[in-house]
């Protein structure tokens, strides 16, 4: 997962509008990293979607206009 986030905050890794915050009862405000790297490990549906690897570039959940501009370079 750290390589993944290749030195970025889990916050951008992290999916904060996923039901499984509800459903886990989290306040996303009082989560540290190690602890959103954790959850995310133990509950993949806490990643946000997609994960699109461009060469030395990864995007989470990115938007069309998102990938539009990774791929313009």
């Amino acid at each position: 997962m750290l390589a993944l986030l290749a030195g970025r905050s889990p916050r951008e890794a992290f999916s904060f509008k996923s039901p499984s915050v509800k459903k886990l009862e989290l306040d996303p405000d009082a989560l540290t990293d190690d602890q959103m790297l954790e959850l995310m490990v133990k509950e993949p549906r806490l990643l946000r979607r997609p994960v699109v690897v461009m060469g030395d570039n990864v995007l989470f959940g990115p938007n069309l206009k998102t990938l539009e501009a990774a791929i313009a370079g």
